[in-house]
C-alpha cells in the first residue's frame, strides 16, 4: 500500500559520505552515514525512508576530532593552540635546557597525539678537568654552574680561574694551567754583579758591587709566592774620599777624591813640615792615608 512513496535525497554531511541500500529513495530504503578520517559522526548513522515520505531522524554531522591540550613541559614552551585532527604543536626549551623527545606532536585520527609530550632537561657540561699542580671545585656540572680553579703553593694560575657551564654544554673561557711561580730576572745593578740565575719560588739572588763601589740596598732578595721579589734591586755608588780641609800655611793641588788618587800638599815659602803627610792616597775604604800636613815658619 506504500508503493511509490519516495523520500528524496537524504543529504550528505560535510566531511562525510552517505550510502543507500537501494537505487531509489523509495519507502524502506536505508541511508548509512560515515565520516572522513579524523572526523566523528554526531547523530544517527542510519536513516530509513518512511511511509510519510520523510527520512527518519535528522541528518547527522561530522565533527573534527580533537586530542586535548598536551600541556607545556617545565622550562619549555609550546607553539600551537589548535588541537584538532591533523594539527601540530611544536615544543621548545628555555636557554640552558635541551629537548628530550619529539619536538612536534600531531593530533591523530584516534584523538591521540602522535608522541608523548617531550621534557626539557637542564644542560650538563662535561666534568671540569683538574689542572696539574692545582685543584678544581665544581659542585655541579649543570647550566650556569661555576667551576673554580686554584693552584698549589709555588704555582700561579694562568687562564680562567672561574668557568661557567654554558648552554652549548661547554665551559666558558679556557682550561687554566698552574705554572711555577717566577719572579723574573731582577737584573744586575750598574757597576755591580748578580749571583744566582734561578728565579722561582724561594730561590735567592745575591748582589755585589765592583771594586771601588759600595752597595746601597739589600744584598740578598728572595722570590716570594706572590711572584714578587722580597726587595728591590740595590744600587752601587762609587766610593769617594771626603774633601780634605784646606791646609794652614800650605797649598795643595786640585785633589781627585777617587780611590787610589793621590793628593799632594806643599808648605808655603818660609814654612817647613812640622807634622803630617805631604802625600796622601785615597784608600779603598773611602779614607785618606796619613794625616793632615802641619807647616811652621
Amino acid at each position: 500500500m506504500f508503493l511509490g512513496v519516495t523520500c528524496g535525497f537524504p543529504g550528505s554531511p560535510s566531511k562525510g559520505h552517505v550510502s543507500l541500500s537501494g537505487s531509489k529513495h523509495y519507502y524502506g530504503v536505508t541511508a548509512k552515514y560515515t565520516c572522513l578520517t579524523g572526523y566523528s559522526l554526531r547523530g544517527s548513522s542510519t536513516r530509513v525512508c518512511q511511509n510519510s515520505g520523510k527520512w527518519s531522524s535528522s541528518l547527522p554531522t561530522c565533527q573534527i576530532k580533537t586530542c586535548g591540550n598536551p600541556g607545556i613541559p617545565a622550562h619549555g614552551s609550546a607553539q600551537g593552540s589548535n588541537f584538532e585532527y591533523g594539527r601540530s604543536v611544536v615544543f621548545t626549551c628555555q636557554t640552558g635546557y635541551r629537548l628530550n623527545g619529539h619536538s612536534t606532536l600531531t593530533c591523530g585520527a584516534n584523538s591521540k597525539w602522535s608522541h608523548t609530550r617531550p621534557t626539557c632537561q637542564i644542560v650538563m657540561c662535561p666534568a671540569a678537568q683538574t689542572p696539574s699542580n692545582g685543584a678544581v671545585s665544581a659542585p655541579s656540572r649543570s647550566y650556569q654552574s661555576v667551576a673554580s680553579f686554584s693552584c698549589k703553593s709555588g704555582y700561579v694560575i694562568k687562564g680562567s680561574s672561574r668557568r661557567a657551564c654554558q648552554a652549548n654544554t661547554q665551559w666558558s673561557g679556557s682550561q687554566p694551567t698552574c705554572n711555577s711561580v717566577s719572579c723574573g730576572n731582577p737584573g744586575s745593578p750598574t757597576n755591580g754583579v748578580k749571583q744566582g740565575s734561578t728565579y722561582t719560588l724561594n730561590n735567592k739572588v745575591l748582589f755585589k758591587c765592583q771594586p771601588g763601589y759600595t752597595l746601597s740596598g739589600a744584598t740578598e732578595i728572595t722570590c716570594q709566592s706572590s711572584g714578587i721579589w722580597s726587595g728591590s734591586k740595590p744600587s752601587c755608588s762609587e766610593i769617594l774620599c771626603p774633601n780634605l780641609p784646606p791646609p794652614s800655611n800650605a797649598h795643595a793641588a786640585t785633589c781627585d777624591r777617587k780611590i787610589n788618587s793621590v793628593c799632594e800638599t806643599t808648605c808655603n815659602d818660609g814654612y817647613v813640615v812640622s807634622a803630617g803627610s805631604e802625600r796622601r792616597e785615597c784608600l779603598s775604604d773611602g779614607t785618606w792615608a796619613g794625616s793632615a800636613l802641619g807647616c811652621t815658619g
